[in-house]
């Protein structure tokens, strides 16, 4: 079952032209970003991972699992940047 993150970032609505563009709104959130085979993770300075991204093998997300160091703060602000800039919503 796919995290609440997930739902909250509407990350199973996304057309497969959008995720590239889901990935750099969620990279314009956080210092760094580290690229493995069916997964990309979001980290703080320190290089700590605050968020992952899950892919399947047909490189759709998977699921969106949150790490230490994220703050219901960011989560809003990436929600309300994903809603506006990809479904128009804002």
């Amino acid at each position: 079952m796919p995290s609440k993150l997930f739902d909250m970032f509407r990350a199973g609505e996304l057309a497969d032209d959008d995720i590239d563009d889901f990935e750099a709104i969620l990279g314009s959130h956080f210092q760094n970003t580290a690229y493995f085979p069916r997964q990309t993770i979001f980290q703080l300075p320190d290089e700590r991972p605050v968020l992952e991204l899950l892919y399947t093998k047909r490189g759709r997300i998977a699921d969106i699992v949150s790490r230490e160091g994220i703050d219901p703060k960011t989560v809003d602000e990436i929600q309300h940047h994903v809603e506006r800039d990809l479904f128009g919503d804002v």
